[in-house]
């Protein structure tokens, strides 16, 4: 289970990470030194501060869940798991 300021979080780091050149795990790395790493004016990412890589992770692979829609059905709708979320986006 997660709770609403985790939920956030993840959504928030997702977001986040659109904005970085690094990706996947190494926005969890930190301050870890690679010795064939090109030095950069940016700073390195440490999402570790907000949420733990593993939690991150099952964070993932709940969200193309959030949406489904138990009523509709799969050979007539192909974007049955996410049309909610393009409804609920629409309306707004």
């Amino acid at each position: 289970m997660f709770s609403e300021q985790e939920f956030i979080v993840g959504f928030g780091l997702l977001i986040a990470a659109a904005g970085f050149g690094d990706n996947g795990k190494e926005l969890w790395l930190g301050d870890k030194k690679d010795e064939f790493a090109w030095e950069s004016i940016v700073p390195k990412v440490m999402f570790d501060k907000f949420m733990p890589i593993y939690r991150f992770k099952e964070f993932r692979q709940f969200v193309p869940c959030m949406y489904e829609d138990g009523q509709a059905n799969e050979e007539e709708d192909l974007w049955w798991q996410f049309a909610l979320c393009v409804s609920e986006f629409n309306s707004h």
